[in-house]
């Protein structure tokens, strides 16, 4: 007790293993990174013009980010809108989000590298390195296994997608928005282990929606967020989801709204605010547009996504589908058979592995502002969106 009569929060001492682990996972995140520091701004997808054609210099076109983090940018930063990079196909093609956050490190990149491309490179390194040691910690408090926790942390920091995150200053709302969207499941985590009245509870429950918020800002799929709330109230039994597996819907929905009230107040209201941002400048449907091309597209952009993972070689800015290309009919068949036997495989062992069809619900979760339904015209395969999702598959992995 404080002289103030506050109750302080004891103070735990941290497992030696477990900081050899994070070092380790560091130093592991590192080695394939470590030249990123040298590297220029990417001609294709970091909106940028040549300032040397012959040297292969390139500077960043974006005035608010040249001039740094001032109190009119930062205004500017909450106001503007971010064309996704597609910036050979021409602002038809460009899509709309509203990520203010994301500016604002770009701006502060700005400031303190004053405009050295390698420094923001080593600052998506670092988010990078930071969300991987997040990994660890998320994973353990959902297996209390240091083998499964560093497995999957390990597959997350150096699988070859990810050199498509880390290596393009474009990819910000994804590094940034997935350092704050695993604090969030990390903070949400602690603060159900803290019974009702303990102290604590309370802080990791402010502080668990301060960073949804946070990772919301950075990057507007990250509403998604609360679901995952939910499903780890499920893997571990509570606020409705009894062990027998009967609960009844109204109380379970009643114990789920009790908590998860100020994440969903707070995802209503960033979409009342971005939606007129998002959709000031969106293209009508197209003609041709009918619902069988519509879900086939779904489950094509599912079969790309693990083609992509599983094998990671000819890698792109984007894929499937190029304005005008035809439907992948071999990205659906190889998305619709991976769906039906992966989910039928997790749920035949849903009772000896339980955290198989956790990890695989996570993915699909992940999936599901990315996989083609919410863009009904013009909708790309980007790898650096699956950046939370890999936690899910590598999860299950590590599991088996």
């Amino acid at each position: 007790m404080s002289q103030n009569g506050l109750k302080l929060l004891p103070v735990k001492k941290v497992n030696p293993k477990t900081l050899l682990l994070l070092a380790l996972l560091v130093v592991l995140g590192t080695l394939p990174f470590a030249k990123v520091g040298s590297f220029d701004f990417v001609a294709y997808m970091d909106r940028v013009t040549i300032e040397d054609y012959e040297a292969k210099r390139f500077r960043y076109i974006n005035d608010h980010v040249q001039e740094g983090l001032t109190q009119e940018n930062a205004g500017w930063a909450f106001s503007t809108l971010q064309f996704s990079p597609e910036p050979l196909l021409g602002d038809r093609y460009r899509q709309i989000s509203w990520h203010p956050l994301t500016w604002l490190s770009l701006l502060a990149d700005s400031t303190f590298w004053k405009m050295d491309p390698g420094g923001f490179h080593l600052t998506n390194l670092g988010l990078h390195l930071m969300s991987t040691v997040l990994c660890y910690l998320v994973a353990m408090r959902l297996t209390r296994s240091r083998f499964v926790a560093f497995c999957t942390a390990a597959l997350f920091c150096v699988h070859p997608l990810q050199g498509n995150v880390v290596g393009w200053v474009s990819a910000r709302p994804a590094l940034l928005g997935g350092f704050f969207f695993f604090l969030s499941i990390l903070m949400y985590l602690r603060f159900g282990d803290i019974q009702r009245g303990q102290p604590g509870r309370k802080l990791y429950f402010f502080l668990s929606v301060l960073a949804c918020l946070c990772a919301v800002l950075s990057k507007t799929s990250n509403l998604i967020l609360p679901l995952l709330f939910a499903l780890t109230d499920w893997r571990f039994h509570r606020k409705g989801f009894d062990r027998d597996k009967v609960f009844k819907i109204g109380e379970l929905l009643k114990r789920q709204l009790a908590d998860k009230w100020a994440y969903l107040a707070m995802s209503v209201a960033i979409v009342v605010i971005a939606s007129p941002f998002r959709f000031m400048r969106r293209q009508p449907m197209s003609e041709d547009f009918n619902y069988g091309n519509f879900f086939t597209g779904i489950f094509s952009h599912f079969g790309s996504y693990l083609e992509h993972i599983v094998y990671p070689v000819n890698l792109l800015p984007f894929y499937f589908p190029f304005p005008g290309a035809k439907l992948g009919y071999i990205h659906f068949a190889i998305g619709l058979l991976s769906f039906l036997v992966i989910s039928g495989a997790v749920w035949s062992m849903r009772r000896t592995k339980p955290q198989l069809i956790f990890g695989w619900i996570w993915f699909l979760v992940c999936l599901l502002p990315v996989a083609g339904i919410a863009h009904v015209r013009f909708s790309f395969t980007l790898d650096y969106e699956l950046y939370p999702a890999l936690f899910g598959l590598f999860f299950c992995v590590a599991s088996v």
